[in-house]
């Protein structure tokens, strides 16, 4: 622990002491502070706890830490113990009070507005687009949410935010030490968010892809693959040991070699309004059969943890193998959905002020699909990379955008909480878009006065 804290200080020295990063910190840092204060009117201290139904459920697994890693706990068997484990340190040093949980979040939240800089520094090499792209960060409303809630989002950014810039550093300077600290940092994303379960794969790519970029600028590099592998692969190992350790546990405790259930869940989710759509019937019905057919087939109903999801699985496969058609639809309109969705925090976070909140949703947000605007100027940026042959940049930028909207889409009814992680990608891209239309104005301006002075001659 101390080593981490040693490392992610180093990575925030490595960010130049300067007035425009603490006034970036502080301005981020400020709009959360300021939500915070209006929703504490609004909800009081006791409230924090019961804003959405996640919240009960991640306090309920912190009150149960340690003994619980030992229990067949449903919501354990979900969310996986990364976040309650985060909460239950908090309720161990403070008491059983949301306020100092959200107060380091909104932290955790404000710095990582200043390590969005950072990555874009480390990515594009640009002043212009690193400080734009933090302070696009900083305004996130999704982001401003997140960090005042008790849910898993903002600390998943935050760490996964740490991980992905002591990788990337450490596949520039082949340092050991980053390597070991990302790898144990994506370890506990995964375990905070089953959403990050297949990040190791990236991991894989982008080593490749370095490695690619490497031999492709220094043409007197001598180091072989296999060599050059090493390192990330010492990442690549802890984290697989680290999710691997918790996949035996739940096969012990649980009976069921997964991740987190949550996973499965949200497959089952897009199987059964499948079904809806096609059937016309409710996707809760949909998913009651499932465990009516188990029933059915073993002669008796599903009473453990391990049932329950043989039921859900053999219910899966067979709306997948009748209709892969139909569910590969359902798929992508929900990846469509959460990446353009808005943010419905707010309507539980001011609960006096929920008609004003949705007349600004209808009004604002969906009017003028602010969404399809981050979409097009993403678009944009990735496009100038290409332009520009920054390949490396582009794919790195270009996988995390997939990978969170992809994965997004079996999560639905979210909202823009799945794709927040896309944040990093997007607020980059955007920020590119920017600073290149803006140079391009001023160059064509300048292009006009100069042709002007020279006609006037």
């Amino acid at each position: 622990m101390k080593q981490l804290l040693s490392k992610t200080g180093e990575v925030l020295k490595d960010i130049e002491i300067r007035h425009d990063l603490i006034y970036l910190f502080l301005f981020a840092f400020f709009l959360r502070s300021i939500y915070f204060a209006l929703m504490l009117t609004q909800i009081g201290s006791a409230g924090l706890f019961e804003v959405a139904p996640d919240c009960i459920n991640y306090v309920n697994i912190a009150r149960g830490f340690p003994s619980i890693l030992v229990q067949p706990d449903r919501m354990l068997y979900t969310f996986g113990p990364g976040y309650g484990f985060f909460l239950s340190v908090f309720f161990l040093i403070f008491g059983q009070s949301g306020i100092p949980v959200l107060i380091t979040q909104i932290i955790l939240s404000s710095l990582s507005c200043v390590m969005m800089y950072k990555v874009a520094r480390m990515l594009s090499g640009s002043y212009a687009v690193s400080i734009i792209a933090g302070i696009i960060a900083a305004l996130s409303y999704t982001s401003i949410s997140l960090s005042n809630i008790m849910l898993s989002d903002t600390v998943y950014f935050f760490f996964f935010l740490l991980s992905l810039i002591l990788y990337l550093r450490a596949l520039e300077k082949n340092n050991a030490t980053d390597f070991v600290l990302s790898g144990l940092l994506v370890g506990y994303c995964i375990l905070t968010r089953s959403i990050g379960q297949l990040w190791i794969i990236a991991m894989i790519v982008i080593a490749v892809a370095a490695y690619l970029h490497k031999k492709a600028t220094d043409k007197q590099l001598l180091i072989t693959f296999r060599r050059y592998f090493k390192g990330p692969l010492i990442s690549i190992v802890i984290a697989t040991g680290i999710v691997l350790l918790w996949i035996v546990r739940n096969w012990i405790i649980v009976g069921v070699p997964i991740t987190a259930s949550a996973a499965v869940i949200g497959v089952g989710k897009l199987a059964s309004i499948t079904v809806e759509r096609l059937e016309n019937r409710p996707w809760g019905e949909v998913m009651g059969e499932w465990h009516k057919e188990f029933e059915e087939t073993e002669g008796r109903p599903p009473t453990s943890f391990k049932d329950s999801y043989q039921a859900f699985k053999t219910g899966i496969m067979n709306v997948i193998t009748s209709h892969p058609i139909e569910f590969g639809k359902t798929y992508l309109r929900f990846v469509w959905a959460n990446i353009h969705d808005i943010n419905y925090l707010p309507r539980s976070q001011f609960s006096h002020y929920k008609g004003r909140v949705m007349y600004i949703e209808a009004k604002f947000l969906r009017r003028y699909q602010m969404s399809n605007l981050s979409l097009i100027l993403s678009l944009i940026g990735f496009i100038v990379l290409l332009f520009r042959r920054q390949y490396y940049v582009a794919l790195i930028l270009g996988l995390i955008f997939l990978y969170y909207g992809l994965l997004g889409g079996f999560g639905p009814w979210q909202g823009s909480r799945y794709f927040y992680p896309g944040q990093i990608s997007w607020a980059i891209l955007c920020s590119i878009s920017l600073v290149t239309i803006v140079q391009f104005v001023i160059k064509s301006f300048k292009a006009i006065l100069a042709k002007k002075q020279y006609h006037a001659i």
